[in-house]
């Protein structure tokens, strides 16, 4: 079915600095905003207001909702720190622990365990929800290398929680790297049990809600969709964008539409989106005259399949996206 992708809200003017990190709560209530000026923003989905603020000393690179909780949020701090925020009808309760000498830019729950990862470190942790408390029971030792990336720098790009490949085993970290490909970590004994060679540097990548996709984000060439079992590549989709922007940076992609879609940032002010199986969807231009901003912005995008028995499920049509304008 077509669909038709509108723009529902501009949140913009309370962080100082740039956005780093945004995510919906588990029920789509509400969004969370993270920037590097140490503020997080809770912005409420049915009306695009903000209704609360907290600050910190230090640049906040990831938030992540604690599932199924429409009121807590795990931060990754520059500064090695882990934050919980809880939101009460009077208050933002924060409370926290340093847990890593590198910043914290990327963190996965699964239940009561939360892995975290700093650079080249990867920790998990046994927290307990009433009290936050987190406690360490797995710190990862880094990936495997090879003659190709033996020289590069260890560099965690993202963590996912996985089934296990084999019927009864632990459940599984995933953990990309940017130079070292992809490693699975049995939780419980720490041990690598699968490497998943990539070629090129990935930037950033996303798991199917369904855990049988892996989308990433090249840094040179665009974005790559993989079967994560049999490791095979099954569709490619190349940078919508002047080729002497096509390594300027790392570019963000995630899987939306139930895994159906991807959609990926840009250089140049543009959000592509791909049909998984069929390709090119839309571009979405953030602005057409790209006027000079100084401020950060962010902006809600709603998406209907026209007759489709799903359009009143909000979350899962529902996308966000953060910019800055020069």
């Amino acid at each position: 079915m077509p669909r038709k992708y509108q723009k529902l809200f501009s949140l913009s003017n309370e962080h100082s600095k740039g956005i780093s990190s945004v995510a919906f709560s588990p029920h789509g209530s509400f969004v969370a905003t993270a920037g590097l000026d140490g503020k997080v923003c809770w912005w409420d989905m049915e009306n695009g207001d903000l209704l609360y603020a907290w600050a910190g000393d230090s640049a906040v690179l990831r938030v992540v909702w604690v599932p199924e909780q429409e009121d807590s949020i795990i931060c990754g701090l520059k500064d090695g720190n882990v934050a919980v925020c809880r939101v009460t009808k009077d208050a933002i309760h924060v409370s926290g622990f340093w847990a890593h000498q590198h910043p914290v830019e990327c963190i996965a729950i699964d239940g009561d365990r939360v892995a975290t990862g700093a650079h080249k470190e990867i920790k998990i942790w046994r927290w307990n929800v009433n009290t936050r408390h987190f406690t360490l029971i797995q710190d990862l030792p880094e990936p495997p290398k090879s003659s190709h990336n033996k020289d590069m720098e260890v560099l965690v790009t993202s963590l996912h929680w996985t089934a296990a490949t084999i019927p009864g085993a632990h459940r599984l970290l995933m953990a990309t790297y940017m130079y070292h490909g992809v490693q699975f970590f049995d939780a419980v004994t720490g041990d690598i049990t699968r490497t998943f060679p990539i070629p090129g540097m990935i930037a950033s990548a996303s798991l199917s809600p369904n855990g049988a996709y892996l989308a990433v984000s090249n840094v040179f060439k665009g974005f790559d969709v993989y079967k994560v079992q049999s490791e095979k590549p099954i569709a490619s989709f190349e940078y919508d964008e002047p080729s002497s922007l096509k390594s300027a940076g790392p570019i963000p992609v995630l899987f939306i539409h139930g895994g159906r879609a991807l959609v990926g940032g840009s250089m140049v002010g543009k959000v592509c989106l791909w049909h998984v199986n069929f390709g090119k969807m839309h571009n979405l231009a953030l602005s057409s005259e790209r006027p000079e901003y100084t401020s950060w912005h962010s902006l809600i995008f709603h998406c209907r399949a026209l007759h489709s028995p799903c359009r009143r499920r909000k979350l899962p049509h529902m996308f966000f996206i953060t910019y800055a304008q020069k």
